[in-house]
């Protein structure tokens, strides 16, 4: 309770308690001096005249010396303390005389005073000098933004559009802060790509149409709570070459099969010069389509964790870089395990590492299934939101096919697809606009002397009407 009390205060009380005390000593004292006296047979009445006379001298003495060095303790030491701690609360120690009795207490807080002050105008110069190159930094970085080619959209956790720029605007009429973008693109594309983040991506490819029916493709990244997605037109596939290479797919995908239903033993070397051929024919559908542009589609790198998300997987699988088309071989996965379960089989993705390929195996337990029947379901879309992309179109923007084969009791489709080395999927990132703004070092521009023998080229100079006022234009000497 004494701690909320000022120091003065404090220190009244302390005078005053030394005072009560003193008088209750000199009561104690006069009452004893009174029984002595009384026992030796004094008169009564001289004794209490002389004992409260000299009560009162005493007392009144004490108090009045208690008194006066309460007053100079407070006025030489308890004030100037108390004033001396509220100027360095706020920066500005006061000059106070009486400070003179407290030593090097004045002094002291007088520096401590000024040091803080000098802080305090250091601390907001340099905060005042971030602040303006931090919006010197968001200026540039909105210019950059601005004018780029792709459109950027960032979404809060609500799915609120809270940035986009001048491209987005384009790609996505209608665009407004403070809307849904779930106005501007279809919510299952969106709602996949989510999952596909959750699987454990730091970002995942994009393919969807707009609510003007142009198809976008981009990449979709967390950013704080919401999403940040990059967009941009995607380029048509040439015809003609698609046509070539759907025919090729259906005449690769039906090799491997093949052994399995052919009667009679064959011989090992047989079977592996067919399952050679195979691979070759593959691999020859990756190179055309790769000289043909038709594997635009298919540039992208997908985890395995990404390409199964929404799958039952089989567990401890190898980590791989693939390189697919994430939402697109995604999708195609979902719909073949929905097509499955459909058929009352429970199937689990895996997948076995053979570089430079990987196959994705989409086994369960049981017959394997058809050739026809998976032709047919290949010939859906898996998003019902783009009719036109179904499986036979994405199998083939992969230069890849998919079949139907059973091992080792287990009947499963089978999908390869390139492995690619595996890289951190990073923001992509890296200035430092305060280079702009500081000299360069002169010493980086020194010749060595493997450089000095190489001849100099001999120095452009400009035409005599020509103007070199210019930030950009050399003068003659520069060489």
């Amino acid at each position: 309770m004494l701690t909320r009390l000022s120091l003065r205060v404090r220190v009244l009380l302390v005078f005053a308690g030394l005072a009560g005390a003193v008088l209750a000593a000199l009561a104690a004292a006069l009452w004893v001096a009174g029984a002595s006296l009384s026992g030796r047979g004094s008169p009564a009445p001289e004794m209490l005249d002389a004992l409260a006379l000299a009560a009162l001298v005493a007392g009144l003495g004490a108090l009045g010396a208690i008194a006066w060095i309460w007053f100079l303790f407070d006025r030489n030491m308890a004030r100037p303390i108390e004033l001396l701690a509220g100027g360095l609360r706020t920066g500005q120690t006061p000059e106070i005389e009486e400070a003179r009795y407290l030593a090097d207490l004045g002094p002291a807080a007088r520096d401590a005073a000024g040091a803080r002050a000098r802080s305090a105008e250091v601390l907001a110069e340099a905060i005042a000098e971030h602040a303006t190159e931090l919006q010197r930094e968001k200026e540039t970085l909105e210019a950059i933004l601005a004018d780029i080619g792709a459109g950027a959209v960032m979404t809060d956790a609500a799915g609120r559009v809270v940035f986009y720029n001048a491209s987005a605007a384009h790609l996505l009429p209608g665009i407004a802060l403070d809307r849904q973008i779930g106005r501007h693109l279809p919510a299952a594309a969106l709602e996949a790509g989510a999952a596909r983040l959750a699987a454990g991506a730091l970002a995942t490819d994009l393919t969807c149409l707009t609510a003007q029916g142009q198809r976008l493709r981009g990449r979709m990244r967390r950013s704080m709570d919401g999403m940040l997605l990059i967009l941009h037109d995607r380029a048509p596939l040439r015809p003609a070459p698609r046509a070539l290479i759907e025919t090729l797919r259906r005449r690769a995908a039906t090799l491997v099969p093949m052994l399995g239903a052919l009667d009679g033993p064959m011989p090992a070397a047989l079977a592996q010069a067919i399952r050679a051929e195979g691979q070759g024919l593959a691999q020859a559908l990756r190179e055309l389509a790769e000289a043909t542009g038709a594997d635009d589609a298919s540039q992208g790198r997908a985890g395995l964790n990404e390409l199964g998300a929404g799958l039952d997987q089989v567990p401890d699988q190898p980590r791989l870089a693939l390189l697919a088309d994430a939402a697109g071989v995604n999708g195609l996965l979902r719909h073949l395990d929905r097509r499955l379960r459909q058929q009352g089989l429970a199937p689990r993705l895996a997948a076995e590492a053979e570089p430079p390929e990987a196959r994705l195996l989409l086994s369960w337990a049981g017959a394997p299934l058809p050739m026809d029947r998976l032709e047919t379901w290949l010939a859906e879309p898996p998003d019902p939101a783009q009719p036109e992309l179904t499986g036979h179109e994405i199998l083939a923007a992969h230069a890849t096919a998919i079949w139907s084969e059973a091992q080792d009791g287990q009947a499963r489709l089978v999908l390869p697809l390139p492995v690619v080395p595996d890289r951190a999927d990073s923001a992509g990132l890296t200035y430092d606009f305060a280079l702009a703004r500081r000299a360069p070092d002169r010493r980086a521009w020194r010749i060595g002397p493997a450089w000095s023998s190489i001849p100099k080229r001999p120095a452009l100079t400009p035409p005599p009407t020509a103007s070199c006022r210019s930030p950009g234009c050399a003068s003659p000497a520069a060489g």
